[in-house]
């Protein structure tokens, strides 16, 4: 009788321990947050396309929801006002504007920079003006440069490349058209004598000889063009917020070591061959921005191995806009920034 109690016992027991394994098991399921990222079909979107398409977002319990922009202004109201989670895209006027507001994105993490040599952003201009002369960046002088709205990456970029060749940002007419695609579209048709054109874009115009470049912007200007940063709601969760930017620095390295590190001296179609990791985050990329491999591989944005903002860049973008009108009111730089969760996640990667 004895024996019999006993086996019930341990059968009941085993049972408990069944259903607290199924309970445990369940509970990553229970607990994925779902994230809305807004974000644009670029090459420097690429450690979020890497993060969703490897799983590590989902490993960390994140379901990152792409919401798709043409522009980065919206992406930054949108962010500000809590309509999407993170956003990821260029540091504009308006982004600072929104802080200065109250209404802050909060900037946690690096999402492209320009840099020598690995420069995502190229000053080019029609085959027109090129042949009427404009073979230089003083030579913009009186020519129009297509872009999206006042204050965006871009006019900055512009801006600091006509100053460093003794011009004005005012010597040249800006066409605010609101979007890239629409940009793009005024360029190839010629309704504009050029524009500063981001990646995969420009290798697909410069190879197809639509467009002349003057100049890779990052041979110029050393630049923290975009970021990624949290909506004020999504900032106060510290747990998902470290969870999110796990995943993103897992996926930041993933393509630093693939494009950067040990990069051999071989052209990009020879490393599409030969290359396994390059190809892997080519052909990623290229899904999601809807571009061959073959025009992605070419020029690839240089993004830091850690996602670690250059956080000291950001007071300088802030002085510019300040200083040429594109901000009414001043901000400080530590107000928009809070890099508290990337630091957490990447301490725990260590």
């Amino acid at each position: 009788m004895k024996e019999i109690l006993w086996r019930l016992l341990a059968l009941c027991l085993g049972i408990l321990m069944l259903a607290g394994c199924g309970q445990e098991s369940a509970s990553p399921s229970a607990a994925t947050i779902p994230v809305k990222v807004g974000m644009l079909r670029l090459t420097s979107s690429a450690p979020l396309f890497i993060g969703i398409e490897k799983g590590y977002f989902a490993e960390e319990g994140i379901a990152p929801e792409p919401v798709w922009f043409d522009a980065a202004q919206p992406i930054a109201v949108a962010t500000a006002s809590n309509a999407i989670d993170v956003g990821a895209t260029g540091l504009t006027a308006g982004l600072y504007n929104l802080a200065a507001a109250g209404q802050v994105p909060y900037l946690v993490a690096d999402k492209g920079r320009e840099v020598p040599e690995h420069s995502g952003s190229f000053l080019v201009v029609t085959p027109q003006a090129y042949a009427a002369g404009v073979h230089e960046v003083k030579d913009l002088a009186g020519k129009t440069l297509g872009n999206t709205q006042a204050g965006s990456t871009y006019q900055y970029m512009a801006g600091h490349l006509l100053e460093q060749a003794g011009l004005d940002r005012t010597a040249v007419n800006y066409a605010n058209l609101g979007k890239v695609s629409a940009v793009l579209a005024a360029l190839t048709s010629g309704q504009i004598d050029g524009a500063i054109v981001n990646e995969p874009f420009a290798s697909q115009l410069l190879e197809t000889g639509q467009v002349k470049l003057l100049t890779p912007v990052g041979e110029r200007l050393t630049y923290q063009t975009s970021a990624v940063f949290y909506a004020p709601r999504f900032a106060q969760n510290n747990d998902a917020g470290k969870r999110f930017m796990r995943a993103y620095i897992r996926a930041c390295r993933d393509y630093y070591d693939a494009v950067f590190a040990d990069a051999p001296a071989i052209t990009p179609a020879k490393r599409l061959e030969t290359d396994a990791r390059f190809r892997e985050v080519v052909e990623i990329i290229s899904r999601y921005t809807q571009t061959p491999a073959a025009d992605v591989s070419r020029s690839l944005p240089y993004i830091d191995r850690d996602g670690k903002l250059a956080t000291d860049d950001i007071a300088k973008q802030i002085a510019w806009y300040r200083a040429n009108g594109f901000m009414e009111h001043d901000l400080a730089a530590e107000a928009c920034i809070r890099t508290q969760s990337w630091q957490a996640a990447y301490d725990s990667l260590k």
